[in-house]
């Protein structure tokens, strides 16, 4: 009970619950009520309702659901397991160890129907983390990029700057397409220093809002994902 307090008082101090204490929290007081609050804290209800909500580090993983009956955490298309129920809720979470290095697809069978899920759950490999002893770069704040090759678009990007990098020295530059994640700097920070390579954080592909799209429910951004296809992409990004 003390480790799980103090795992609780750690995330009650974050903005949002980090993964890993959360997962060190459902490690060490599984089926808990400081459990079932950090979940609430971290999810919002639409994520839990519509069985999509999950938070991962490294290969271990954390899902949770808001069911009325007990939930199978199927991944992979195999079954994995019921979640555990939460006191005092219809809330119910368990954890899993995923194959690092790739990505993952889970969803859940409720009073035998298949719900929720997404088959977008990435398992970073360690290098993707933060190490210690690497230098920290600097992220640039959001730069807002209007083209000149596709009229009316823009998109936003960040540059980050290894703290090892000499302006003086060419580099490499190296582009993340289909940007922002919030896990993205992260991911780049140990390879962009030991690199020492300047390159634009995920890039998103940009809205248009004097664009037709041309199917219902589309976004902006998606048609001109599509548009920017066309082979001249590569003008755009070198043209600023």
């Amino acid at each position: 009970m003390r480790i799980s307090a103090l795992v609780l008082l750690c995330l009650l101090a974050l903005p949002l619950p980090a993964a890993d204490a959360l997962l060190e929290l459902a490690r060490s007081a599984p089926a808990s009520a400081a459990l079932r609050d950090a979940i609430l804290a971290r999810f919002d209800e639409k994520q839990l309702a519509a069985g999509t909500a999950f938070a991962g580090e490294g290969g271990e993983f954390l899902f949770a659901l808001r069911a009325a009956s007990a939930p199978a955490l199927y991944i992979d298309d195999m079954r994995r397991g019921e979640l555990a129920r939460l006191p005092g809720a219809d809330l119910w979470a368990g954890t899993a160890s995923l194959a690092t290095g790739t990505s993952h697809k889970f969803e859940y069978e409720v009073s035998g129907r298949r719900f929720g899920g997404r088959n977008d759950v990435p398992a970073y490999l360690p290098e993707c983390y933060e190490l210690p002893g690497v230098p920290q770069g600097t992220l640039t704040e959001k730069i807002v990029h209007r083209s000149s090759i596709y009229p009316g678009m823009s998109s936003d990007y960040w540059v980050y700057i290894p703290k090892q990098y000499n302006a003086a020295t060419p580099a490499a530059l190296m582009v993340w397409q289909d940007g922002p994640e919030p896990r993205q700097p992260q991911r780049q920070l140990s390879h962009a220093e030991r690199s020492r390579q300047p390159h634009p954080s995920g890039p998103h592909p940009g809205d248009d809002p004097g664009l037709h799209l041309p199917r219902s429910g589309w976004r902006a951004a998606d048609a001109q994902r599509r548009i920017r296809h066309d082979g001249q992409y590569l003008r755009a990004l070198s043209s600023r």
